[in-house]
C-alpha cells in the first residue's frame, strides 16, 4: 500500500510539473503573438499563428492526458 501511494505522489508530482511547463509554453506563444500583433496582422499571418499556438496547446493536452492516466492507473492499483 505504501509504495501504491508513493507511486501516487510521484505520478502526481511529475506530472503537474509536466503540465505547467507545456502550458507555460503554450502561454508564452500566445503573449508574443498578442504582443506583435500588428506585424502578425500585417503580413496576414494570423491562420499560422493559430496553427502554431493550436500545435502547442495540443502537446499541453497530451501531457495532461498522461498524466491523469498514470495518477488513475495509481489509484486503481491502491
Amino acid at each position: 500500500m505504501f509504495i501504491m501511494i508513493a507511486t501516487l505522489m510521484k505520478a502526481m508530482s511529475d506530472g503537474f510539473t509536466e503540465n505547467m511547463k507545456a502550458y507555460g509554453q503554450s502561454a508564452g506563444y500566445a503573449e508574443q503573438a498578442l504582443n506583435s500583433v500588428r506585424v502578425v496582422q500585417a503580413f496576414g499571418q494570423e491562420k499560422i499563428e493559430i496553427r502554431n499556438y493550436s500545435r502547442h496547446l495540443a502537446r499541453a493536452k497530451a501531457v495532461g492526458i498522461r498524466t491523469h492516466f498514470k495518477t488513475a492507473m495509481a489509484l486503481g492499483s491502491i
